[in-house]
């Protein structure tokens, strides 16, 4: 994984309040595995008691691909669930 995959991540887990573990890191080979992943955890710390307020996990991907767009440097159309991050966003 790559240092702009990384980067990626941390701006993920500021803006959505969440943990990746590098282990997670490692399965995500597509945006659509990180929405997913955003997804799930959003919603488990949703049926927390002490939850924040966090957007609903079918808001994610709108969240998620400008996030993309930006980092990457990608047009928006290119940023499909099925995008692996260096065959078609180009990243390192």
């Amino acid at each position: 994984m790559g240092l702009e995959t990384v980067e990626l991540l941390w701006a993920v887990e500021e803006a959505f309040k969440i943990k990746i573990s590098d282990a997670d890191a490692e399965r995500m080979r597509t945006v659509g595995d990180l929405n997913r992943f955003i997804a799930q955890q959003v919603a488990l710390r949703a049926s927390s008691p002490h939850h924040s307020v966090t957007p609903e996990p079918s808001l994610t991907w709108e969240l998620l691909v400008p996030m993309v767009v930006e980092q990457f440097g990608v047009r928006p159309e290119q940023v499909t669930p099925e995008a692996q991050w260096g065959r078609d966003l180009g990243a390192s």
